[in-house]
């Protein structure tokens, strides 16, 4: 008798467990569809960065940490660009919880800074750049590419300025 009464606790635990679950996961899903969808912002921020004129210092709470997302922070730990020269910095100034670094020099070669920064990163890449062409330096280039920037999710970059993220 106390097996079977044993049993049916464990039973109700589960199916309870499972309920709540599922309406966590449910309202988790309900909670996904409330976002905008992207919008360019105006100007230079849209069009030279494809900056999201819905995602703000007062707005990014609802994008962060979701599970169809991935982040990730394309500034590299020290940039030997002079970026101090427009104002910028060269050094990683901090890190955000959840975003990945992933620095643009180590996808592809950097080209078309300003002329004020100077040289940047000139080591091996995954892709070479070059008048709009991207070839491989690797052949696990596209696995790795793929890796981190996958096809399923929505992928959120940052850097410092907007530079990188918007060439990457």
């Amino acid at each position: 008798m106390k097996k079977n009464i044993i049993f049916i606790v464990t039973i109700v635990l589960l199916v309870v467990g499972l309920g709540i679950s599922l309406f966590f996961n449910f309202q988790e899903k309900e909670d996904l569809k409330k976002l905008p969808k992207p919008e360019l912002a105006e100007g230079l921020r849209g069009k030279q960065f494809g900056i999201d004129k819905n995602i703000d210092e007062t707005t990014i709470d609802n994008y962060l940490n979701r599970p169809d997302s991935v982040y990730r922070d394309v500034r590299m730990l020290k940039d030997p660009g002079n970026y101090e020269a427009i104002g910028g910095d060269s050094y990683l100034s901090g890190f955000i919880k959840g975003f990945e670094v992933v620095p643009y020099p180590f996808l592809v070669n950097v080209s078309g800074l300003p002329e004020e920064v100077g040289e940047s990163y000139t080591g091996k890449t995954l892709y070479t750049e070059e008048d709009g062409k991207y070839t491989p330096n690797y052949e696990e280039s596209l696995s790795i590419l793929e890796y981190y920037f996958p096809k399923d999710k929505n992928i959120f970059l940052i850097c410092g300025g907007g530079g990188y993220a918007g060439m990457t």
